[in-house]
């Protein structure tokens, strides 16, 4: 394919013309930047009587588009259709070609923000900017300490590794092998890069922070390294041991924990127009099993608090396993909480991998 920046060949003193076949001197050519030697194939006298080539006979023409006859001053003139008239007509014409070029401008324009995207998310400096801009935006809302920067962050993001799970950071917001893991436009996925306080009621200090992976990070919310690893068990089919007993916390019920899950899907029904057709019955009927229907652990039903808002990681949480779809019998489930919150849209054959990195 002819590049579309050829320059006209300066050394060229004749060329054949395509069309009278005639060797004519190169000033008698227009300029061709698609042209491998930069003029055109046809002089510029062939050229000029091509704009003449019409049909004058021609009343009436159908149009490809709309098929419907009109009178032919309803056409452009072309020089590439036989009898000289384009086969759309005008209002064809501008309706087609408006929408062909938003259509293209728009997807060059994707394409352009995603090769531009990743190539300054695979440069550890981008990376590290964009963190700390969040990071610091964040402290400020939560008032919290902050002293971080880039001296600290970019040799972390160097070493492409998660400083819990060992598993290599994905800086592209768009790969095969990381698995998708929140935001509908998929720039983050479950392996790319994410800064975590170890304690979480402390600030974005140094000493409290560490690079991890996006999805160690949602899971662990404010809670700590070991309940993710009892998740991790859990999740791989592994014998677990959880005391759930505290006489400072007041215990739900059956009746009002079905309540609290009911309230909160029709809720989210609502917001996001899901279809649904599960009902009290059902909760309760899967509730009384005692148990995440995916980890195995026993359902913690102690009371959360809500200020400061905390919720327990094994309370009992309704899961639509495919996130996308509503709230139907073959589509939920009740899993806990930290189950649900820190899978967000991964799929659970996409958690094993992760999981295992957690048990060492």
């Amino acid at each position: 394919m002819a590049k579309s920046n050829n320059l006209p060949d300066l050394t060229l003193k004749e060329k054949g013309c395509s069309k009278c076949k005639e060797l004519l001197p190169i000033s008698n050519f227009h300029l061709d930047r698609w042209s491998p030697n930069g003029y055109q194939y046809i002089c510029k006298r062939c050229r000029s009587e091509l704009n003449y080539l019409i049909d004058e006979n021609l009343k009436e023409k159908i149009c490809r588009i709309c098929n419907e006859l009109l009178p032919i001053n309803k056409f452009s003139r072309s020089k590439i259709i036989k009898d000289g008239y384009d086969n759309r007509c005008n209002r064809c014409r501008y309706i087609t070609g408006d929408v062909v070029r938003k259509k293209r401008d728009r997807e060059l324009y994707h394409k352009k923000v995603r090769i531009n995207l990743n190539k300054r998310r695979n440069k550890p400096q981008s990376i590290a900017s964009e963190l700390l801009k969040s990071i610091k935006f964040r402290s400020k809302l939560k008032g919290v300490p902050y002293d971080l920067d880039q001296d600290w962050l970019i040799p972390k993001l160097e070493k492409k590794v998660c400083e819990v799970t060992g598993l290599s950071l994905a800086f592209s917001g768009t790969t095969d092998i990381a698995p998708t893991h929140g935001g509908s436009q998929r720039i983050k996925t479950a392996w790319s890069p994410s800064i975590d306080r170890i304690i979480s009621e402390r600030g974005y200090l140094k000493e409290n922070c560490r690079v991890v992976l996006s999805i160690y990070n949602t899971f662990k919310n404010y809670w700590n390294d070991e309940t993710v690893k009892i998740w991790a068990n859990g999740f791989l089919g592994n014998k677990v041991s959880v005391d759930f007993s505290d006489p400072k916390v007041e215990l739900h019920s059956i009746k009002t924990k079905v309540s609290g899950l009911w309230n909160k899907s029709r809720q989210t029904i609502k917001k996001k127009g899901l279809s649904s057709n599960i009902t009290k019955d059902w909760i309760r009927n899967e509730l009384e099993k005692g148990e995440c229907a995916v980890t195995k652990i026993p359902n913690d039903m102690r009371k959360g608090l809500r200020k400061p808002r905390y919720v327990f990681p094994f309370t009992p949480s309704i899961d639509r396993i495919d996130s996308s779809g509503g709230y139907t019998t073959d589509n939920t489930r009740i899993v806990c909480f930290i189950h649900n919150w820190g899978r967000q849209d991964t799929p659970d054959k996409d958690l094993i991998y992760f999981a295992k990195s957690l048990i060492k």
